[in-house]
């Protein structure tokens, strides 16, 4: 998790912009090892004694010093490079001994792992900011979504997946809610004949060749109580804007409909609850019927 964070804050760092925590921060004990990782050790004496040795072999085999100057250069040399650590270090020789012609200067030695360098530091830094990020998420209050944005959130839900009807149900209760008014209170509403034609015609025609609109669907589309959403269906029907086509009769009938002249909905579709155990024969009575 540490390794997944850290790689995605190199992939995004940039001088300009300035950097946000991802949403799902590792875990403080994990980051507070990352840290120690990331934070090395000095160079012990015998990696820089041997590091030197190796430079002064390859740049000046000739120069001979005295044992006090010896000293004075390694102290020097220490003091300024001490932080790179064992592995910058040798990594740092290999590379000026192979890239450089003159004996390098401290600071040109630390120049050769200067890409590592960076890098270890801007892991550093994300690690502890990673750190106060999570410190300050759990101290902070915790915000609850207000009613207003969950009616939002789950229209634009519901509009993603193309379920407009329940979408619209759900605004309907949010723009009561903006109104002033209980977004469960059933008040009386002006009806819109035009709109909610117009909202059937759309529902029939999604529906071609798929299951007819049930009751609770109409019902959705045209904002009407149970009793009269029928009522609304045949005045259309009686207008000549849609045809309805019904098998038996009501209630419990099947139907299918269809804008005039348009083409048809499949029937509608009936589910018939299922019996979890077959019936038993009933038990025979004494003195019953006797089998022939």
């Amino acid at each position: 998790m540490v390794a997944q964070a850290l790689r995605q804050a190199e992939a995004d760092h940039h001088p300009d912009v300035p950097w946000k925590p991802p949403a799902t921060l590792p875990g403080a004990d994990a980051l507070r090892v990352a840290l120690a990782m990331l934070t090395p050790r000095p160079a012990d004496d015998r990696t820089i004694a041997s590091c030197m040795a190796a430079l002064v072999i390859a740049f000046e085999p000739n120069t001979k010093l005295s044992p006090e100057a010896t000293r004075l250069r390694f102290t020097v040399w220490k003091e300024a490079n001490a932080d790179l650590g064992n592995a910058l270090w040798q990594l740092a020789t290999e590379r000026a001994i192979r890239g450089l012609r003159w004996m390098p200067k401290p600071a040109e030695l630390r120049e050769q792992v200067r890409a590592e360098l960076d890098a270890r530091a801007l892991r550093h830094r994300r690690c502890a900011q990673m750190l106060e990020a999570g410190e300050r998420r759990r101290h902070a209050p915790v915000v609850r979504e207000t009613l207003e944005e969950r009616l939002s959130n789950t229209v634009a839900i519901y509009r993603k997946y193309e379920r407009f009807a329940d979408a619209e149900r759900v605004q309907r209760k949010l723009d009561d809610l903006l109104q002033g008014r209980s977004p469960d209170m059933r008040t009386l509403r002006p009806f819109d004949h035009d709109k909610a034609t117009v909202r059937v015609l759309l529902l029939i025609t999604q529906r071609i060749g798929r299951p007819c609109p049930t009751r609770n669907e109409l019902m959705t589309v045209t904002g009407l109580p149970k009793r009269k959403v029928w009522m609304f269906m045949d005045a259309l029907h009686k207008q000549g804007v849609i045809e309805i086509e019904e098998r038996s009769i009501r209630p419990g009938n099947w139907r299918r409909l269809r804008i005039a002249g348009g083409e048809w909905t499949d029937w509608t579709t009936r589910h018939v609850k299922k019996r979890r155990f077959p019936l038993e024969s009933p038990p025979v009575l004494p003195g019953g019927p006797k089998e022939q």
